[in-house]
């Protein structure tokens, strides 16, 4: 017969006469083929042509009219190839005769058509139109778009590949390989030339999916958004820079988790869900953080608070992941469980926190798949506190047994019914504990105070400052009590302090123990403590002087107290309670309690009795008595005789008991390497009753333990008179993730910690810098793209982290070792718009994994069913087009493909044996207020002073060492800013307690000082000098200095201002 003309001239129908022997009924399928009739009523391939061309807007084909359709054999493929001034379109019957199949082949190969037309790179890369680019085919990227819209074709006429055209799809081909390469930034070679059905087209079909169907661009905003690669296409579709890969392969692996290495990976399923459109995936977790361990004791403290009223606010958190912000559902969790029967009909109640909201990592951006933060809240009421467990604590057992209750979370998003569990308990009362709570601020506070006390800031752990040659009696005590102990300056001494404190802990042991008395630790006026105001929003300061006027400096002595709270009954005494104070080297979020870092000396029953060093030094025990009391001598002051000590007490009742210690930081003689100027200090309660024990995974911290409480000690204060100032400087230690080796494991089970960042108020685009010399800055970010995919790290050098402080959080995987401690120096640029009074708080959180054994159902990950109903923009399903590398396109069935790589049987999803949730290991904070740099250079002259003196100790094999080493450069910045000096740092010399007074400091010689350089003369001169004077810098032949105004000579090494001279840098002017 004839070739048949479609009615507008599109197509010109034929069969091919060569097959009528092999397929006797070629003609009545052509004939089919081309009488059948679209969803819009008229000729269904000229329909389908309209939706190419609408989809590829722009683009002109005319020049191809009419097409050459001819039904043919070709092994069940398709294949195009021009000839003469026409187009060529054969489909094979092989496979089936259906016209709707013989439909999506014509769709699956003009659609290359279209993307050779529109060059704009998804034809090989080409960018100009009906240019193949040397390629000769449409390559990888495009083979994945025709094999999108062939599905999406498929779709939209109420079918699917896995329906009409089982054997072309080719997700699996990817899924099954155990390394899952990286084909959307890192193409395979030669570069999009290769399109056969294999493991590249695999990656590529499944991420126009992911774009689609997860992320939520419709097929012809993704047709439109054409780049040269999948990485532009993204970028011109989200905006966003960074690698797409990532999450795209997180989602996948957590779903469908890669086999070990030569294995197979688990594979779609496609009779329960589309193979190349397994999306939408997302994963729904909880982070037990910082708190789900409630002891009676506290919430009964909890609930009579007047202001807090029983809440705990944003103690634990619901993350999401792997959703857009422009997707997102704005419902709220749905939360269940036992948990919430806990005191059922009393009040109790855990609920989303409205008033901080969801917490974004990507905030600005809303088309990108990010980490999600939902704060919940937890309140008790006085009906609730019946419902704890009860009962007496006898020494030497454990009490009555918790109440462990799982909470369960189900969150709907992208269609999908997610769920999550943790557990909460609620332990017995009557036994001694820490009130770390969040505690709401006094309605007399200032209004930049925080309204909430972070729990590395604990209520019942306090540190002060004694300066006995300026006050010699620092706790005041009241009108109602007895007079407090004096520190005389005579005894301002070591020995004097450990007087003062044995002699302070007796005297509020005895004025302070009734808890419905005064309360000494209050922040108001009324507190007995020195300096306490601040407690809830700021680290506790400490330094080894104070500087009166003139040339005036004054020893401190540092301490701090501890009380311990008992709710008990008369007559049913807790004995031989104890706190050990321990201090840790630095900065630390890994205050959870384990023996290598709470080592201690034990009774014959195991019982800690006595706190040893850790065996490197990084924490040490801090005492009342002498700075090294010895634990094998039963009669020692601290823990002795016979159990009564300083820090030894029997408590019966309801009664409030004092422990205490001297921070004997800056004597030599204590054996502690201590490393940068900030510490986190804990105090732990010993008593036989309740020892602080380690659960399977699970290891208590002060976040979650009432037997252990946590302070900060000190503060990095910023100026802003130029860049150096704004750079805040902060060394930590972090413990590596412990490695997890063995076979078949659960994607949880391999993931690293965390360090998640709350940037709280930082201004946004402050810059972030975490240096780990020991460790790649290439494999973090290499984690970070594995489990995070979007993380927002770059590596600045070969072992510098940066990334970007933005209005919610940010990730920073730990990776595992073996070895030492990561050894790290975390520094935070503001930008030049910060003034005096600021103050920001950086927390940094570390997550770790807590495993228990599978008890309920798994979390739906993934969506079921092969097309679902999707509640965001509608499901686009991918095209499929297994074609040679030939001049032509071809569309080849992957069974009959000459080369159609792996397809092998795979196994299916895998399903985890355990239940996962995150849970805070510990916290430190970097705070910064900002201050006139008059207020704060001495400070900063000691501290350099005394890590020059720290670095010089540290031997240059020692893990600190490097990180000194930049700490010490960025603090002599620091001073030359301050100061405004170049070079004026430099002066400064090395001193165990800080810079001496009379150093030679340059640029303070001469005058009436006769050449000695008073350097606290200098910072009052200096203060005069920024007052008065508009200091730049200037430029002579044979030398260079600074300038003032107002028409006359500066001091030594200045000139007066002359007009038309070049000048550089920052003025300052007064005023």
């Amino acid at each position: 017969m004839a070739p048949q003309t479609t009615p507008n001239g599109i197509y010109s129908v034929d069969f091919d006469a060569t097959k009528v022997v092999t397929f006797p009924n070629i003609q009545t399928w052509t004939n089919d083929l081309f009488n059948a009739v679209g969803n819009g009523g008229g000729n269904a391939l000229e329909e389908d042509f309209n939706w190419m061309q609408d989809l590829f807007q722009g683009v002109d084909v005319s020049r191809h009219l009419p097409i050459n359709l001819i039904v043919g054999e070709l092994g069940g493929g398709a294949t195009w190839s021009p000839e003469n001034l026409h187009l060529n379109v054969t489909v094979s019957v092989s496979i089936s005769k259906s016209p709707l199949f013989l439909r999506y082949l014509v769709v699956s190969e003009m659609t290359e058509v279209f993307m050779l037309d529109q060059g704009r790179g998804w034809f090989g890369g080409s960018t100009t139109p009906g240019s193949r680019n040397g390629n000769g085919n449409e390559g990888d990227n495009g083979e994945a778009l025709s094999r999108f819209l062939g599905r999406q074709f498929l779709v939209n006429n109420g079918s699917s590949v896995e329906a009409t055209a089982p054997r072309f799809t080719v997700g699996n081909n990817w899924l099954q390989t155990s390394s899952r390469d990286n084909f959307i930034t890192n193409p395979g070679a030669p570069s999009n030339s290769d399109i056969k059905p294999d493991a590249d087209v695999g990656c590529n079909t499944l991420f126009i999916s992911y774009l689609n169907t997860q992320l939520g661009f419709k097929p012809k905003e993704i047709v439109q958004h054409a780049a040269p690669n999948m990485q532009g296409v993204y970028k011109n579709l989200t905006g966003d820079d960074g690698d797409p890969f990532p999450v795209f392969a997180l989602l996948l692996n957590s779903a469908f988790p890669p086999g070990p290495p030569g294995g197979v990976g688990a594979q779609v399923d496609a009779t329960k869900q589309a193979v190349d459109s397994p999306f939408p995936i997302a994963l729904l977790e909880f982070i037990s953080s910082p708190k789900s361990w409630f002891g009676k004791d506290e919430v009964v403290n909890a609930v009579a608070d007047p202001a807090r009223k029983g809440l705990y606010p944003d103690v634990i958190l619901l993350q999401l992941q792997g959703v857009s912000r422009n997707l997102m559902n704005a419902a709220l969790p749905i939360l269940s469980g036992p948990a919430l029967g806990f005191a059922s009909g009393s009040g109790f109640n855990i609920s989303f926190d409205s008033n901080k909201g969801i917490q974004f990592q990507q905030p600005n951006n809303v088309f990108i798949p990010q980490i999600i933060l939902f704060p919940l809240n937890v309140t008790f009421t006085a009906a609730s506190i019946a419902s704890f467990p009860s009962g007496d604590v006898i020494p030497g057992t454990f009490g009555p047994f918790p109440i462990v209750l799982e909470l369960n979370a189900a969150v709907t998003e992208l269609g999908l019914n997610l769920t999550a569990l943790t557990e909460i308990t609620f332990s017995f009362g009557e036994n001694p504990y820490f009130h770390n709570v969040i505690d709401i601020t006094p309605l007399n506070s200032p209004p930049t105070q925080t309204n909430l006390n972070p729990w590395y800031l604990s209520q019942d752990l306090r540190v002060f400052t004694a300066t006995p040659e300026l006050d010699q009696r620092p706790v005041k005590g009241s009108s109602i009590h007895a007079l407090s102990p004096s520190f005389p300056a005579t005894a301002a001494n070591n020995s004097g302090a450990y007087q003062y404190i044995q002699d302070l802990l007796r005297y509020m042991n005895t004025e302070y123990s009734d808890p419905n008395g005064q309360d000494p630790f209050a922040t108001s006026v009324n507190s007995a403590l020195p300096s306490q105001f601040y407690v809830y929003s700021q680290d506790s300061s400490v330094s080894p002087y104070t500087y009166g006027t003139g040339l005036a400096r004054y020893a401190n002595f540092n301490f701090a107290i501890a009380r311990v709270r008992l709710q008990g009954t008369p007559g049913t005494p807790a004995n031989d309670v104890r706190v050990f104070f321990r201090l840790w080297n630095t900065n630390s979020a890994d205050t959870q309690f384990d023996e290598s870092t709470y080592p201690s000396h034990k009774d014959a029953s195991q019982q800690p009795i006595f706190p040893l060093p850790a065996a490197d030094l990084h924490t040490i025990p801090f005492f009342a008595t002498k700075n090294n009391p010895d634990p094998n001598d039963p009669n020692n002051a601290e823990y002795g005789p016979n159990g009564v000590g300083v820090n030894t007490h029997n408590m019966d009742g309801s009664v409030w008991k004092y422990f205490g210690c001297y921070l004997n930081l800056y004597d030599p003689t204590v054996k502690f390497q201590k490393i940068g100027s900030h510490h986190c200090l804990v105090a732990q309660i010993a008593f036989s009753g309740t020892p602080v024990t380690i659960t399977g995974t699970f290891h208590p911290s002060p976040e979650n333990s009432d037997k252990l409480a946590q302070r900060n000690l000190s503060t990095t204060f910023a100026e802003n008179p130029g860049p150096a100032t704004k750079i805040i400087p902060q060394t930590f230690d972090l413990r590596p993730t412990t490695p997890v080796t063995g076979t078949a494991l659960d994607p949880q089970q391999e993931r690293p910690d965390d360090l998640l960042i709350e940037w709280g108020d930082t201004p946004p685009d402050s810059t972030c810098q975490i240096y780990w010399p020991s460790i790649s800055a290439p494999e973090v970010i290499r984690l970070a793209q594995k489990y995070y995919g979007n993380h927002f790290l770059t590596a600045k050098d070969a072992h510098t982290i940066e990334l970007k402080s933005v209005r919610g959080i940010s990730y920073v995987p730990i990776p595992p070792s073996n070895g030492e401690n990561y050894a790290g120096l975390i520094t935070v640029d503001l930008p030049m718009t910060i003034t005096a009074g600021q103050h920001f708080n950086i927390v940094l959180r570390r997550l770790s994994t807590y495993t228990r054994p599978r008890l309920v159902p798994p979390t739906i990950l993934r969506r079921q069913g092969v097309e679902p109903v999707h509640t965001a923009p509608a499901p686009e399903t991918p095209s499929l087009s297994p074609q040679q590398p030939q001049q032509q396109g071809t569309l080849q069935n992957p069974t009959t493909d000459p080369n159609p790589g792996p397809n092998l049987p795979g196994p299916p999803p895998h399903e985890p044996t355990a239940d996962y949730w995150k849970y805070e290991v510990g916290s430190f904070a970097v705070s910064i207020p900002v201050a006139k740099a008059e207020d704060f250079v001495h400070y900063e002259l000691d501290a350099l002073a005394i890590f020059k003196y720290r670095l010089q100790q540290t031997p240059t094999t020692d893990r600190w060492h490097p990180v000194l080493k930049r700490y010490v450069d960025v603090l002599i910045g620091r001073v030359d800013g301050l100061v405004g000096r170049p070079g004026a740092a430099q002066g400064v010399p090395a001193g165990p307690n800080g810079a001496p007074i009379g150093v030679h400091w340059p640029g303070c010689e001469g005058g009436e000082h006769g050449g000695w350089n008073i350097w606290a003369w200098c910072v009052r001169r200096w203060r005069l000098w920024r007052t008065w004077w508009t200091w730049r810098p200037w430029r002579h032949e044979g030398g260079s200095g600074y300038q003032g105004h107002e028409g006359r000579g500066g001091p030594s090494g200045y000139e007066e201002h002359r007009e038309g001279e070049q000048h550089h840098g920052y003025e300052e002017h007064r005023g």
